[in-house]
């Protein structure tokens, strides 16, 4: 993504289950298999209002790129 300078974020790379904020909870490593596993693999994409159509596209063919090859 840098390649095309198409901005991301991770939001959340730490489910919350693990944070010391929820540590009362009793909840451990593990619990939340499924969270855990996707906080490692997604990524969030520009999304705003203000996002023209040309910039959709463009970052619609840019990160579809890998997928063509």
């Amino acid at each position: 993504m840098l390649l095309f300078a198409i901005p991301t974020a991770i939001y959340y790379p730490t489910p919350l289950h693990p944070q010391p904020t929820f540590s009362y909870l009793g909840y451990k490593e593990s619990d939340f298999p499924v969270a855990e596993a996707v906080g490692k693999r997604i990524l969030s994409l520009p999304m705003h209002p203000y996002l023209t159509e040309d910039s959709i596209d463009q970052i619609t063919e840019e990160i579809s790129l890998p997928l063509k090859s």
